[in-house]
């Protein structure tokens, strides 16, 4: 599970949420998007599970946390859904997302 701002020093988390839901590797990572920002129908449509407005009510947070949790438990084992320890730590991925475009100092 991702919590996720839009607003961000080096890229936004539009940028963020978009590149998260196009990689097949994390494309099924619930984010939850905390933000200042109120554009709760961009945040979902661009993939968010939850979108909540700062300042967040944290038992809302903490009950979603919990609702992503139990889905995440509730579908380990079903076909298509890879076990909590896959993959392997040998076999992990260890790529970054970079930077693109001219950075904001």
């Amino acid at each position: 599970m991702i919590t996720l701002d839009v607003i961000m020093p080096d890229w936004d988390g539009w940028t963020v949420l978009n590149k998260l839901k196009a990689d097949a590797e994390l494309a099924e990572i619930p984010v939850i998007m905390v933000t200042i920002v109120d554009n709760e129908a961009m945040g979902l449509d661009l993939g968010a599970s939850s979108y909540l407005v700062k300042p967040v009510d944290r038992e809302r947070l903490a009950t979603l946390i919990e609702k992503h949790r139990a889905m995440r438990f509730s579908t380990v084992g079903k076909p298509g859904v890879p076990p909590a320890n896959w993959p392997p730590k040998s076999q992990k991925s260890s790529r970054k997302l970079e930077p693109v475009g001219p950075r904001r100092d």
